[in-house]
């Protein structure tokens, strides 16, 4: 084993067993006894001599080879990067060499994007915003910015999803050889007309609540069925008293719809307002995607298993994840405050 492959820690208990006054010969006899480790006597000597020498066990920093640009040249490469992120490589340099102030190869210049921190990435995907729905989110965080873990355990927050086994929006990164490119361990298995599953389900601080499935379109007449028939019997699952729970829905039209609003007055539930294209903010997505995580990686499904694997998926929700979901509530409603409206992590 040579001295630059050995691991530091063998390398300080050379350096103090010749402190004790071990010879190089003993100390060679130790590391293999002891430790498994087979090191030639002139490199115990040359492990101690640096010790003595710099001080430190740790290799000297070398200063490598170069760069062939000048410090202005990466500078207009990085502008050029970041006023369009969705260029190519290939462009960015091109448009950098038809300044013909010098010329830079493609892995030049993927290599000076890299050290200053811009690294490829696939976008992710969130709904569009426009300005006044950027200000409306913002107004509607400042509204809730004082509201306590307590007030939030009051919502029942609520939502819809899909859930389909032929998706192929997202790509797939594989390491594979050459000759692989049609190998089954290397492709990405795409269904052009597999199952679907139209779910609705609700939950709070204290868990889950029912999980029901929608059949065909779902307007404001099917929406306000699902709720009367669903919506008290979840009250009480989630320990609520029912008139002081807080409802909470997004802006879907049959959520909004004139015969809606009316219904639910009627029916005397108080609904928490909500701003518009904000999933980020309704920490019920997270729960539809940590099941359809496990549904995608299951075998294919018929619609009917799907339903089956889903419900028991969200009935064995653990109230613990629901809890620290709802307490993260004060954290998002300051993230929107922070991004000025623009989506957020969550």
């Amino acid at each position: 084993m040579t001295t630059r492959n050995i691991d530091i820690r063998f390398i300080i208990i050379i350096v103090e067993l010749m402190n004790e006054g071990h010879s190089t010969g003993r100390i060679q006899e130790i590391m293999k006894v002891r430790h498994g480790i087979i090191v030639s006597k002139r490199g115990i000597q040359k492990i101690v001599h640096k010790f003595k020498t710099l001080g430190t066990y740790e290799d000297k920093k070398r200063s490598g080879r170069p760069s062939k640009l000048p410090k202005r040249s990466e500078r207009i490469i990085r502008r050029i990067c970041l006023k369009n992120r969705r260029m190519s490589i290939s462009k960015i340099t091109g448009a950098f060499n038809a300044a013909g102030m010098i010329h830079a190869s493609r892995s030049t210049v993927n290599r000076i994007l890299i050290k200053y921190g811009l690294k490829s990435h696939y976008a992710v995907c969130k709904p569009l915003l426009n300005g006044k729905q950027r200000k409306r989110r913002v107004e509607w965080a400042r509204d809730k910015q004082n509201w306590d873990i307590d007030k939030w355990s009051n919502v029942v927050f609520s939502d819809e999803s899909m859930f389909r086994t032929y998706s192929h929006t997202r790509s797939e990164i594989v390491r594979r050889f050459d000759n692989e490119r049609l190998s089954h361990i290397c492709t990405k298995k795409v269904l052009q007309h597999g199952a679907q599953v139209h779910v609705w389900g609700s939950f709070s601080r204290f868990g889950v609540g029912i999980l029901k499935r929608i059949n065909g379109n779902l307007n404001s007449k099917n929406y306000q069925d699902l709720i009367v028939n669903n919506i008290d019997i979840t009250g009480q699952c989630l320990v609520f008293p029912l008139p002081n729970f807080i409802f909470q829905q997004d802006n879907a039209p049959c959520h909004r719809s004139a015969s809606t609003v009316s219904f639910l007055k009627t029916k005397k539930i108080n609904i928490l307002d909500w701003p518009a294209n904000s999933p980020d903010v309704n920490p019920i997505e997270n729960l539809w995607g940590i099941i359809k995580r496990k549904i995608n990686n299951m075998d294919t499904l018929n619609s009917e298993k799907m339903w089956i694997e889903i419900q028991k998926l969200w009935y064995n929700i653990p109230s613990s994840l629901c809890r620290r979901l709802v307490d993260s509530m004060p954290r998002r409603v300051s993230s929107i405050i922070k991004m000025k409206g623009y989506h957020t992590k969550y």
